[in-house]
């Protein structure tokens, strides 16, 4: 019997693409538990100074206007936002819209609070609408800090309303209280992908944070799986 030594150059080595190890916290993330249902959770109601409007402005179809922090910032599950614009539009005769966001707005935070409208999209208004051609009004008062309703002109009834409580408002919490009536019906919860009619009940949490640092681990898991096919084309 015969045997061959074979001389091997490592240059000639096949190489075989790293597999990353994935940090051990990769499964730890915070509680899910939603605020409302935990007892032990800071009530931003109480906490929180909520807004005071100013600058109130009416326009041919609405009004806009600044909603200013009515006290010291409470950052209860985040930063408050000091200052905000406030815009009111009557889209059409049973449509508004009112859109709240950051007076401060540059390229590094606004996909942040506006979406694109690749994602969803916005209503226009039909035509020339005025206040007093629509079945909606819209009411406000600015004591103790702003609070909204909007009413049904035609028969008063009540549709979403804020009174008695405040606004919220901060990089990583926004909170809006309204009353609803029993086997409520709700639909089309403005940016929200879910089908158009709401379950009664729906609580939603929603992990932006976490959802950013999970992409962030992906780019990196990513980039360093190219890197390492590169070495072996080179190769």
């Amino acid at each position: 019997m015969m045997y061959q030594v074979i001389n091997v150059d490592p240059s000639h080595v096949a190489s075989y693409r790293a597999i990353p190890t994935l940090n051990s916290t990769i499964d730890a993330a915070p509680s899910l538990v939603p605020n409302i249902y935990d007892p032990t959770a800071p009530d931003a109601q109480t906490i929180c100074p909520g807004y005071k409007a100013s600058n109130l402005k009416m326009t041919s179809n609405g009004m806009t206007g600044t909603l200013t922090l009515a006290g010291p910032a409470c950052n209860v599950y985040g930063n408050d936002i000091p200052v905000l614009s406030m815009t009111l539009s009557y889209q059409s005769k049973s449509r508004i819209n009112l859109e709240i966001v950051p007076a401060y707005l540059s390229h590094k935070n606004y996909t942040q609070y506006i979406l694109s409208p690749y994602i969803v999209t916005k209503p226009e208004s039909e035509g020339s609408i005025k206040m007093g051609d629509t079945d909606l009004v819209f009411h406000y008062k600015n004591e103790p800090t702003f609070q909204f309703q909007v009413t049904r002109r035609s028969n008063g009834e009540v549709l979403f309303s804020t009174y008695g409580t405040k606004i919220v408002f901060e990089d990583q919490f926004l909170e809006l209280v309204t009353s609803m009536v029993p086997d409520y019906n709700v639909y089309g919860l403005a940016e929200n992908i879910h089908q158009f009619r709401l379950g009664n009940n729906l609580t939603r949490v929603r992990l932006s944070l976490l959802l950013e640092q999970f992409v962030e681990l992906c780019t990196k898991v990513y980039r360093h799986s190219m890197q390492q096919i590169q070495v072996i084309q080179s190769i």
